[in-house]
């Protein structure tokens, strides 16, 4: 079975009809028929066997969105329609690729370029979607020919770097780097990719000023901060380290805009809410609340019934302090999803801004009873109790969510203060240590704290160590009447060391 386009031949036989009403010489006439001769043989060249294409893999589209099951079925009926079109096979391969159907993607792009070998986009994202399923070598191929069906692609040349140093063929992975780094305009993941490159070849201080310079031209690229942290640590330089890991943490998830053009003509197929609410989280997390919301709505817009979205919208919204709307998001969200642990949770953290307490509580307790393994409403229930005077339950809730993360921070530090309250110094030592961090926003009474404990256990130097870390950490984040309290523990140790 083959299939032909009509729409060129179409054009030259109007053309035709039309000159030979408006013309009547033979030259002319001899000369149209020589173009009308060449269509044709054109025509008959660009046809395509249908059998020889792969098959059209098919997916589940059923745990899909209503509107994102009505763009798979359309995009696979415009394929059954036109088995050899470019434009269709092209477009499921890409929408295929948008919603994560990796496998089902390489197939239609594999189609898509046995029927147009020549358009760059289609072996790019070939390339793309090649890496994402493990198959270096045949990504290394569509990669390649790629970037001879176009002048230049830095981003295409990164990718077949990374791939080319992968297979061991660092001379050529070094080659392709110093190509883009050279003559392309700078984008922050050349430099991000190359830095990892250098690092795994023992080059740390080259990777360090690739990846401050990706940090340069990206703002708050967590990986980078993240490989920078390695990088540090392997120097034994732990401060900088410390630093970098904490500013991973913290712009955990955040990404740069990427300005590579072809990829991200996949974004406007995703009609799902799912990107929208991950950029969403990565700005709240980076402080850029505004811009968040905004992804928030876009996502709600796309389906109003993401409950991940109208999770996000209750904590947005009780950082406002628009208390209605934390009501509003709440409500819709427990209507389409009532055992949803994480509604739940978000709006105890809404009621604890609006000062109510009690009901904060009861929503701590339903989250729990939702999801019994997130230690974070534990450990919010147990602050709770403990404000309250019921310092039993706290600790049981305390124990609770450290057995279910033991390095949770804000359990051992909770923990720490309670049994240190019980005279139990050493063991609110050992919690404590594990709490204490010199950037977290709370770090300096958590430092506070741990050098009351060491003042307790005679531990001078350490105390006096914890002290003064306190003081750094309380210059970076001001917290109201702790420095009147290390001062006085500062005392106390001056008239400790005397006494001793």
């Amino acid at each position: 079975m083959t299939e032909k386009t009509p729409l060129l031949a179409g054009f030259f036989y109007g053309l035709l009809r039309y000159s030979l009403l408006r013309m009547s010489t033979p030259v002319f006439t001899q000369r149209l028929a020589l173009i009308g001769a060449l269509v044709l043989m054109l025509c008959s060249c660009s046809q395509v066997d249908v059998s020889s294409l792969p098959d059209v893999p098919q997916v589940r589209i059923d745990n899909f969105l209503p509107g994102v099951q009505a763009q798979l079925t359309e995009a696979y009926a415009a394929v059954e329609a036109k088995p050899a079109n470019a434009k269709a096979n092209g477009n499921l391969a890409m929408m295929l690729q948008t919603y994560k159907q990796f496998a089902a993607a390489d197939t239609m792009y594999a189609r898509t370029r046995l029927i147009e070998p020549n358009r760059f986009d289609w072996a790019y994202l070939h390339g793309v979607v090649l890496m994402a399923v493990g198959k270096p070598e045949q990504a290394i191929e569509a990669l390649e020919q790629s970037l001879t069906l176009t002048d230049a692609y830095p981003w295409a040349t990164i990718r077949l770097a990374e791939l080319k140093a992968g297979q061991g063929d660092l001379i050529a992975a070094e080659a392709l780097y110093d190509e883009v780094l050279r003559n392309a305009a700078p984008f922050s993941e050349a430099f991000f990719s190359h830095g990892k490159f250098l690092m795994d070849r023992g080059r740390i201080d080259q990777a360090i000023e690739a990846f401050n310079e990706a940090l340069r031209l990206s703002g708050n690229l967590g990986a980078a901060y993240y490989q920078l942290g390695l990088a540090y640590r392997q120097q034994n330089r732990r401060e900088l380290a410390q630093k970098n890991f904490a500013l991973a943490k913290k712009h955990q998830g955040y990404s740069a805009d990427s300005s590579d053009r072809v990829l991200n003509k996949l974004l406007p197929l995703n009609l799902s809410d799912t990107p929208f609410v991950h950029r969403a989280k990565v700005l709240a997390e980076s402080g850029r609340f505004d811009q968040a919301q905004r992804f928030i709505e876009m996502a709600l817009e796309r389906n109003p019934d993401s409950v991940a979205a109208h999770a996000s919208m209750i904590g947005m919204a009780a950082r406002q302090g628009d208390f209605a709307a934390v009501d509003k998001h709440f409500a819709a969200a427990r209507k389409i999803e009532p055992r949803n642990a994480k509604i739940y949770f978000n709006l105890g953290i809404a009621r604890i801004g609006e000062q109510r307490l009690v009901e904060a509580a009861t929503a701590f307790e339903q989250s729990i009873e939702r999801d019994d393994t997130d230690p974070n409403a534990y450990v919010q229930l147990a602050t709770l109790r403990h404000q309250s005077g019921s310092s039993d339950k706290a600790r049981s809730l305390l124990e609770r969510a450290l057995s279910l993360e033991p390095g949770h921070q804000t359990a051992n530090w909770l923990m720490g203060e309670l049994v240190l309250t019980d005279g139990d110094a050493a063991s609110a030592q050992n919690y404590l240590v594990k709490a204490t961090s010199d950037t977290h926003p709370m770090g300096a009474m958590m430092l506070a704290k741990l050098a009351e404990a060491r003042l307790a256990l005679s531990d001078f130097d350490g105390a006096a160590q914890a002290l003064d870390r306190a003081r750094t950490a309380l210059d970076q984040s001001p917290v109201p009447g702790l420095g009147q309290r290390i001062d006085d523990l500062t005392r106390e140790l001056d008239a400790a060391r005397i006494d001793d």
